[in-house]
């Protein structure tokens, strides 16, 4: 489901589901206290409320059967032994509260959303398996430019210019972890969780530099500062140029004139990334994916419409 990451503060407003009561409280705050460091717990007889360091509190009933649901709207979390991806996807689609043994941690509540994913399947020395891998960052982008897209396996590999083969190893995976729908031979993004997930893996800036900026003129694909400019956004931050090898970056340096820097020195910054775009400045998703990375970027995300789909991360 991705590295670990705590997102709190996001806004949810959905109703929360209710299941059957669990009794022993104790499992759950195992979990939570682990997931969660710093964070207040406080336990009483089937609930918990979770106060995070500085931020809001919320109190849930906890409950072990997903089937048991009454129909009332008091705020639960579903604490699940085990628990497929698919099955987890389902429940943050519908903003259900839960958590797992294997301290996987999804709470939403007034003002409240942190999501908790730990290591999985992704440390698979088989690199195929990973979709957010170079090359399957590359089909994810793909994806998620055109989300109302049925794909099939060749279109998909077409437009991300890999093997079909390799995407077929791709959506495997996504399909594994709930990010995508499959019928038949056709499949959807289900995007607002591929982006989150995604945004998780989205590349840092490798190297910077001193000298004049790539404009994305036949230059490279450019984030950053410019292209979020372009968008309107007052945002502090260096030009990023997206290259496919080290050698088209060489190439680069070379055209601008540029010597490495410091990070703190630099007029631009450099990641080996091929991305599924002609040269210029990055689209709306790609710097939505940027400043996902970040609380200070998760905040702009929250008041700006950057993609045609709401993003909650």
């Amino acid at each position: 489901m991705g590295l670990s990451r705590s997102v709190p503060y996001a806004d949810s407003g959905m109703p929360p589901l209710a299941y059957g009561t669990l009794e022993a409280v104790s499992p759950i705050r195992d979990v939570l206290e682990r997931a969660l460091p710093g964070a207040k717990l406080t336990e009483r007889k089937g609930e918990i409320e979770v106060l995070l360091p500085g931020g809001p509190s919320a109190r849930y009933r906890i409950v072990t059967d997903a089937d048991g649901v009454d129909g009332t709207q008091s705020q639960t979390v579903l604490f699940a032994e085990h628990a497929d991806p698919h099955t987890l996807a389902v429940l943050r689609e519908a903003r259900s509260s839960f958590v797992t043994a294997q301290g996987i941690v999804f709470l939403v509540g007034p003002g409240l959303y942190v999501d908790v994913r730990p290591p999985r399947a992704l440390s698979d020395p088989d690199r195929t398996r990973n979709p957010f891998s170079t090359g399957g960052r590359r089909v994810c982008v793909s994806l998620l430019l055109h989300p109302e897209r049925d794909w099939t396996v060749r279109d998909l590999a077409t437009a991300s210019s890999v093997s079909e083969s390799f995407v077929s190893r791709v959506v495997g995976a996504l399909e594994d972890q709930g990010f995508v729908d499959v019928d038949e031979r056709r499949f959807r993004p289900r995007v607002e969780f591929l982006f989150a997930a995604l945004a998780e893996h989205w590349p840092k800036p490798s190297v910077f530099f001193s000298g004049r900026a790539p404009t994305g003129k036949g230059d490279a694909v450019i984030g950053g500062g410019p292209a979020y400019e372009k968008l309107g956004l007052v945002v502090p931050a260096l030009p990023r140029a997206y290259v496919p090898t080290r050698d088209r970056l060489r190439s680069l340096i070379v055209q601008t004139n540029s010597t490495p820097s410091t990070s703190r020195m630099a007029q631009w910054e450099a990641v080996i990334q091929p991305l599924p775009l002609t040269n210029g400045l990055a689209p709306g998703l790609i710097c939505a994916l940027e400043l996902a990375r970040d609380a200070r970027g998760r905040e702009v995300l929250r008041n700006r419409d950057l993609v045609p789909w709401p993003i909650h991360v």
